[in-house]
């Protein structure tokens, strides 16, 4: 979400008409991660903090910055079973076992 609000901003319509149709904060994380899975890639790795909608009090690294990294971490709980039931599903449906 961190990427959208920031970095992704020149890149929105273009995204949009990928994808076609309109997006918001709230789904970007969404629609990225099954565009991972529909992917003809051997490999879809997704970051947990997309995953659980984080925004940028998620991010791991800022790269070129010496203090301050590496400082986030998943807590017990965080991931759902609705959360966990999707990428259950995405697996199974584009084939990734």
């Amino acid at each position: 979400m961190g990427w959208y609000h920031q970095e992704g901003k020149p890149h929105h319509q273009q995204m949009e008409h990928y994808v076609g149709r309109e997006l918001s904060e709230h789904d970007i994380w969404w629609v990225m991660a099954r565009l991972a899975y529909a992917s003809v890639a051997k490999t879809a790795i997704l970051p947990v903090q997309d995953v659980l909608d984080i925004d940028e009090q998620g991010r791991m690294n800022t790269p070129g910055k010496g203090q301050g990294n590496w400082g986030w971490r998943l807590v017990p709980g965080q991931v759902t079973k609705q959360t966990e039931n999707q990428l259950k599903e995405w697996t199974w449906f584009y084939n990734r076992d």
